[in-house]
C-alpha cells in the first residue's frame, strides 16, 4: 500500500563543498512528504557536521554515520532504512530540480509504475548546464516490453546512433517503488569488485519491474566534479571492466539477458567499447607510462572480442577512428590522438 512518502537516499563522502547545496535542493521540494536519509560513508572532512545541523533544522532529516564502505555500500544502507511506498537515489555533490520528486510521483500514482526514468541537466564546472536526454522509444512499457525492449534502450545504444545510450542505467534520476527491490532481495553490488555498479543493479532489478514510465524531463542535476571519485585516474581501471565483462559473460541470468540476443549484445558491445575508450584517454591523460599501457590495452583480447564483428563504420566519426585504431592494434596512433586532443580541450 502507497503510503505517500518518497525516501531520498543521499550518498556522501568527503564533499563539504557541494553538500549544502543538494540538501538545500531536497528540503525545498514541492512535494512535502519526504523522507531524506543523509548516509555519510566515514567522511572525514565537514560533511559529517553538515548533516547533523540539517538534521537539527528538518525532522524529514535522518542522518547515518557509518564506516566507509564505498558508493554501493552507502546506498544500501540507506535502502535499508527507507520508510517510504517509493526511493530515489541522490549523490551528494550533484542537485535536483524544485519538482523532482512531485513529477516523477504523481507520474508513477497515475501511471501504476513500478519505476519512473527522468532525463538530466549536465552541469559543467563554469556552470553551464545542457540537457541529457532520453532517447526512448516509448513513454510507457508494461510487461514483456520491458525485458524485450526498454532493456536493451538501456544498457546501450546501436553503432549509428549519436550517442553511447539511449536511456542509460544510472540509478539517480530514477524513482522506484520500494517493493519491488526488497521483496527481491535487488541491492548493490560493490563497484569495488565490479567497477560498474550501476549497471549491476540495473540488470537485477528490471525483471521485476511491471511497469515503467520514462519522462524525457530534466529534473536531476548530474554535476561534472573533477574531484569526484568517479573521474579519478585509475591504473587498473582496463582490468576491472575486463573482470566485469567476463563475469557478466559467465553468470546467470546475465549470460542469457545480454549475450543470448543479439540485439542486446550489439548495443552491449557499444557500451563496452565506450568504457575501454574511457579507460585510455584516462590513462593517456594521467599516466606516466602511458603509450606502454595504452600498446597492452589495444593488444589485449578484450578489445579484439569487442570489436569483431562490430559494424564500426556506423559509428560516429569520432568513434570510428578511435575503434579503427584500436582494431588494428594502432597503439601509437591512439596515443598522438588522444594526446593532440587533450591539448586543444585545455
Amino acid at each position: 500500500m502507497d503510503n505517500g512518502t518518497v525516501s531520498i537516499v543521499v550518498t556522501i563522502f568527503n564533499i563539504e563543498k557541494y553538500l549544502n547545496r543538494c540538501i538545500k535542493s531536497l528540503i525545498n521540494q514541492t512535494y512535502n512528504n519526504i523522507q531524506l536519509i543523509l548516509v555519510d560513508d566515514g567522511s572525514y572532512d565537514g560533511s559529517s557536521i553538515i548533516c547533523d545541523d540539517w538534521a537539527k533544522k528538518d525532522g524529514r532529516i535522518e542522518v547515518i554515520h557509518k564506516k566507509n564502505g564505498g558508493l554501493s555500500d552507502a546506498r544500501n544502507c540507506g535502502l535499508k532504512h527507507a520508510k517510504g511506498s517509493f526511493v530515489c537515489f541522490v549523490d551528494g555533490d550533484d542537485y535536483v530540480e524544485k519538482k523532482m520528486i512531485e513529477t516523477s510521483y504523481n507520474s508513477a500514482i497515475q501511471n501504476n509504475a513500478d519505476m519512473v526514468i527522468f532525463s538530466n541537466y549536465v552541469v559543467y564546472s563554469n556552470k553551464q548546464k545542457s540537457v541529457q536526454h532520453l532517447h526512448a522509444k516509448k513513454n510507457i512499457y508494461s510487461e514483456s516490453e520491458i525485458m524485450s525492449s526498454l532493456f536493451d534502450e538501456c544498457i546501450g545504444s546501436l553503432p549509428n546512433d549519436k550517442t553511447d545510450y539511449d536511456i542509460g542505467f544510472s540509478p539517480w534520476g530514477r524513482l522506484y517503488k520500494k517493493s519491488n527491490l526488497l521483496d527481491n532481495n535487488v541491492n548493490f553490488k560493490s563497484e569495488r569488485v565490479l567497477i560498474y555498479e550501476d549497471l549491476m543493479f540495473l540488470l537485477d532489478s528490471i525483471s521485476f519491474f511491471k511497469k515503467v514510465v520514462v519522462l524525457d524531463e530534466p529534473l536531476y542535476n548530474y554535476c561534472f566534479n573533477k574531484e569526484s571519485l568517479t573521474r579519478k585516474s585509475d591504473p587498473n581501471r582496463f582490468n576491472k571492466i575486463k573482470y566485469q565483462y567476463r563475469y557478466l559473460k559467465s553468470h546467470s541470468p546475465y549470460h542469457h539477458e545480454i549475450f543470448g540476443k543479439k540485439s542486446s549484445y550489439l548495443r552491449f558491445k557499444r557500451t563496452m567499447i565506450g568504457y575501454v575508450r574511457n579507460a585510455i584517454t584516462r590513462t593517456i591523460k594521467n599516466d606516466k607510462h602511458a603509450y606502454q599501457n595504452v600498446k597492452k590495452i589495444s593488444n589485449d583480447d578484450l578489445c579484439q572480442e569487442l570489436l569483431k564483428n562490430y559494424p564500426i563504420q556506423k559509428l560516429p566519426k569520432k568513434q570510428f577512428i578511435f575503434s579503427f585504431f584500436l582494431k588494428h592494434k594502432m597503439a601509437l596512433a591512439i596515443y598522438f590522438t588522444v594526446k593532440i586532443k587533450s591539448i586543444h580541450d585545455d
